[in-house]
């Protein structure tokens, strides 16, 4: 190796690449180390810029083996096409022994935690038997389908009545039973629907009078999505303390990896 990046040129198998051992380092001079290490970086830098333009040329030629490859064996090729399996229709039939695959697994088995609503369907008159026109009775006997549906959603109003208690001694006190808590005391709306037009709003950011219509649309009441705003930056005080509690865990870690971009409104800050 020469100084100031002149390379000698070597063969792989030559022994000059080999390591130095110990013994031989310590017998160098300062400048001898010197020397040494800058053809070291020397080679290194070679040794780089020869990867780097050969990763560059195997990238070249496979892209150009592809495109040959791609026009021989296209998809109109009769080369590339696959031999039929045996049988009448050419599709090859499936062994009863294994497990049938995911995609033809029951509803219920694909999505173990969802309702199920059962129906028993039923001749509208007992069929009559074909063999000796006898009427014929119910087996015990069935056969299931399933299949995904929705329920579509519904507003309804809930009346309660608090019932009053009375003294029938003096008659001189009564009571009423304390109302059921709810996120908005004395609120118009349930927090079943705040919450609901709540993650509508924020998660699916869909607008509120969006949502206000299409329970319109599902036969419910047209109700006003400006109240419904309301209610929703009432909840968002609720559960403001949260947040806060979340900030200050997050400000403490080590990385923060919170995404605070500002989700801005028309109405309210």
């Amino acid at each position: 190796m020469k100084h100031k990046n002149e390379i000698v040129a070597v063969k792989l198998n030559d022994p000059r690449l080999k390591p130095i051992p110990d013994e031989l380092l310590d017998s160098l001079t300062k400048q001898e180390l010197i020397v040494l290490l800058r053809g070291e970086q020397a080679l290194r830098s070679l040794m780089e810029t020869l990867l780097v333009s050969a990763e560059e040329s195997v990238f070249k030629f496979e892209g150009q083996f592809f495109r040959i490859r791609r026009a021989l064996y296209g998809s109109r090729s009769e080369k590339s096409k696959k031999e039929k399996p045996e049988g009448e229709s050419g599709k090859k039939e499936r062994d009863p022994s294994k497990p049938r695959s995911k995609t033809k697994r029951l509803p219920s088995e694909r999505y173990p935690d969802a309702k199920i609503i059962e129906e028993h369907i039923t001749a509208e008159n007992d069929p009559d038997c074909k063999a000796c026109t006898g009427k014929m009775v119910d087996s015990g006997m069935h056969e299931v389908t399933e299949y995904v549906t929705i329920i579509p959603k519904e507003a309804v109003i809930v009346r309660q009545y608090r019932h009053k208690y009375r003294c029938t001694s003096c008659h001189g006190d009564i009571k009423t039973a304390p109302a059921a808590p709810r996120l908005i005391p004395g609120s118009t709306y349930g927090d079943e629907i705040i919450i609901d037009a709540t993650l509508s709003k924020y998660c699916d950011l869909s607008p509120m009078e969006r949502y206000t219509n299409s329970l319109a649309r599902q036969g419910s009441m047209k109700l006003p999505p400006q109240s419904l705003i309301a209610a929703s930056i009432r909840l968002g005080q609720i559960y403001k303390p949260i947040y806060e509690k979340i900030e200050i865990e997050v400000i403490q870690s080590r990385v923060l990896l919170a995404d605070e971009t500002p989700h801005r409104m028309l109405e309210g800050e």
